[in-house]
């Protein structure tokens, strides 16, 4: 039985290397696009066969190869280093609150309980009448109410310099201005889960980052359904800093990192992952001050 499983257990690392391998050639292709998604399983499997697999040749390439995976899951190692010492200006909640959440209640509760200056909401169901004490808590702002997975909405307890929703192939982005001159984007792409998304995913993070790149102080926030170590993220995010480890898993069901926070010529207090509640996301606190 021992040896069975050794045998199992190294076969799946050869696979885990495959689609590690196969990953990385997403940009050409959207379905070996979807393999770039689990380095974190790919790197339990490897830790495991290094430590079972008895054969020596094997045994230090899984264990090699696991080590290299973990050092890129617990990417950016500088995490948060310029901010230490400063107080937050800002404070911001992101949040993908699911479209059938059955508990609103639950999810504003959350909410005010923070009291954060700013929300960026994703999924949130325009025709769904409970939602109304939060646009109340937050009278300004802009956003693209319907009842579908693409309404997204950005919210503030105080006047916004500016606030507008935009689309790419009719999906919406919004882009806000601070007082002091931040802009703030929320962003909400389709998931890739057949080839016209996958292309329409694509298209948008394309058009969105030529507008960042043309920002100063700018917070990039959003469920880009996209984990950092797809080529997609990486073209999208090529001028931007993370500012949660790669690991951090804020789509429940397979524990992916699909909600971002991402910052230039901003100085990050704190990003948080909030306890979950009704929805398959987690929300995300945003604490900030400008350099």
């Amino acid at each position: 039985m021992i040896n069975f499983i050794r045998q199992r257990l190294e076969n799946l690392s050869y696979l885990a290397i495959i689609a590690l391998l196969l990953g990385q050639l997403g940009k050409w292709n959207w379905f070996l696009e979807l393999f770039s998604h689990f380095v974190s399983y790919y790197a339990v499997i490897l830790m495991l066969a290094a430590v079972v697999v008895q054969k020596k040749p094997q045994r230090y390439i899984f264990a090699v190869l696991s080590g290299l995976l973990l050092i890129w899951l617990l990417q950016p190692i500088s995490l948060f280093q310029a901010a230490s010492s400063k107080t937050a200006q800002h404070s911001l909640i992101w949040y993908n609150v699911q479209i059938n959440n059955p508990n609103p209640q639950r999810e504003i509760d959350l909410i005010l309980k923070k009291q954060p200056e700013i929300l960026a909401l994703a999924e949130i169901n325009g025709e769904d009448m409970r939602w109304q004490p939060l646009r109340q808590a937050y009278p300004y702002g802009c956003g693209h109410r319907e009842q579908s997975p693409f309404a997204l909405e950005l919210l503030s307890q105080s006047e916004l310099a500016q606030c507008e929703v935009f689309s790419q192939d009719e999906i919406p982005y919004i882009r806000a201005q601070l007082i002091d001159g931040t802009a703030i984007y929320a962003l909400h792409p389709p998931p890739p889960i057949d080839k016209e998304l996958a292309k329409i995913r694509s298209a948008y993070l394309k058009a969105v980052h030529k507008k960042i790149a043309q920002e100063q102080a700018v917070l990039v926030v959003g469920d880009l359904n996209v984990t950092p170590f797809s080529p997609i993220y990486r073209q999208f995010a090529s001028n931007l800093q993370a500012t949660l480890p790669y690991y951090a898993a804020t789509w429940i069901p397979f524990g992916l990192h699909l909600d971002h926070v991402l910052q230039r010529h901003i100085s990050m207090i704190d990003v948080e992952m909030l306890a979950r509640n009704e929805s398959d996301h987690r929300a995300l606190w945003v604490k900030w001050s400008l350099f």
